[in-house]
């Protein structure tokens, strides 16, 4: 699969995204411990590989658009904006207390307003950019 965007337009896409979602200081490295360190560089890679394939943008609103790969053709674009507290809470209403799994697919279902049965149905890669961008938002 030919890249979309180079590695330095990804970089600058994933900053214009994080000044727009008023992340600047959480994911400040200089903030963050060296676990935290650790986890922001693996979800960071993680959305930066998915802009370079073109599979994420960054709307002129500034929120990511993701287009899962294994869908291109059939469902179309998922737009993630800034989660509110509701989100949050009702996203996470009726998952058991250790259901990590479920509450990050509720709270992401909230926020995209995707039903969460189109969710179950993503594949592992297509899930693992979705979970990159909640945990920057929760991390």
């Amino acid at each position: 699969m030919e890249d979309r965007i180079g590695p330095d337009v990804a970089e600058s896409e994933f900053q214009r995204w994080v000044d727009a979602m008023y992340l600047t200081q959480k994911l400040d490295p200089t903030r963050l411990d060296a676990e935290e360190r650790k986890n922001l560089a693996q979800q960071k890679n993680v959305i930066l590989d998915a802009l370079v394939r073109g599979d994420l943008v960054v709307n002129e609103d500034g929120c990511f658009v993701f287009t899962p790969s294994g869908e291109k053709e059939s469902r179309g674009a998922i737009t993630i904006p800034e989660p509110t507290w509701d989100h949050l809470r009702t996203g996470t209403d009726g998952k058991g207390e250790n259901a990590g799994q479920g509450k990050m697919m509720g709270m992401f279902s909230k926020v995209t307003q995707i039903p969460e049965e189109r969710l179950k149905k993503l594949k592992l890669r297509d899930v693992a950019v979705c979970q990159a961008v909640m945990a920057l938002f929760l991390g």
